[in-house]
């Protein structure tokens, strides 16, 4: 993607344990060793795939969830040769919120990490 930058080096330890919890499990999968920095790279939110979340109530993880993120401090994207891999909720808020751009972790060069849908990959608009 052309319009990406590098913006510093992103210290894992910083995200959420949850996602951090991905991040040691994908790097587990893949036989590496997880850094503790990640490259934080930005794009604009128009380079990420559009995203639906679901309208079922059951889903914790719905529309309200979006929109309670909007205007909150989200943390990055995660991806990986051009795909997605986790970040579908926050595209969301921050395309509600008006936001121009998007902050993400690029795995590419890092772990080792296969875009399968198994992990909830979604091809982009990033080459």
């Amino acid at each position: 993607m052309s319009a990406q930058i590098d913006v510093l080096a992103f210290q894992v330890d910083s995200l959420p344990p949850d996602m951090q919890q991905l991040l040691a499990d994908l790097a587990e999968d893949a036989g590496a060793t997880l850094p503790r920095s990640l490259p934080l790279r930005r794009a604009p939110v128009s380079a990420f795939p559009s995203a639906v979340v679901g309208t079922d109530t059951a889903d914790n993880r719905g529309e309200a969830y979006v929109r309670a993120m909007v205007g909150q401090a989200l943390p990055p994207m995660l991806v990986t040769r051009g795909f997605l891999i986790d970040g579908r909720h926050r595209i969301c808020a921050l395309r509600a919120g008006a936001v121009g751009t998007a902050e993400y972790l690029d795995l590419s060069d890092v772990i080792p990490v296969p875009p399968v849908p198994c992990i909830g990959a979604m091809r982009g608009g990033f080459a």
